[in-house]
């Protein structure tokens, strides 16, 4: 919560803010408040009083975060690579399965169609299966695979 409140006092005092809760350039990794700041095209860390953060690094981080109007946040884990252009296919979200890895949009399990892959169930059998795409499938499969065990 002080985080909350120091990035708060900083845009009210640095960017004249006159209703600094409805400005709606807020961006956050669940513990800083940051913002974009347009002129300079610098991404500042509000909770540590303006102190400029490393933009093309934060914003590739931030882009997975996602906040809803009731502030629930869904987690777009990196699968294979940390780059922009990674799809967001895997998510994480305290309102499905208690926050474990399933397959966007659905509760489907990620570490259920790994298992069953482990089992030698065929890809596309489990993608009919379950009525999603086999990429969806094999995204699944490498979230539970070597990342994420290099990951943790």
């Amino acid at each position: 919560m002080q985080n909350v409140r120091n990035g708060l006092d900083t845009l009210k005092d640095r960017f004249n803010s006159e209703h600094p809760l409805l400005d709606r350039r807020f961006k956050t990794d669940g513990v800083s408040l940051f913002i974009h700041e347009y002129e300079s095209d610098q991404l500042v860390n509000l909770s540590k009083g303006g102190q400029l953060a490393l933009k093309e690094i934060m914003e590739l981080y931030l882009e997975r975060v996602v906040w809803n109007a009731n502030g629930l946040v869904k987690y777009y884990p990196f699968v294979y690579k940390e780059r922009a252009n990674e799809p967001k296919i895997i998510s994480m979200t305290p309102l499905i399965s208690f926050g474990q890895s399933v397959i966007d949009g659905t509760g489907i399990s990620t570490a259920v169609i790994a298992s069953r892959f482990a089992a030698r169930e065929d890809p596309e059998a489990l993608a009919k299966e379950y009525g999603r795409s086999k990429e969806e499938i094999l995204e699944a499969i490498r979230w539970e695979g070597e990342y994420r065990k290099a990951a943790a």
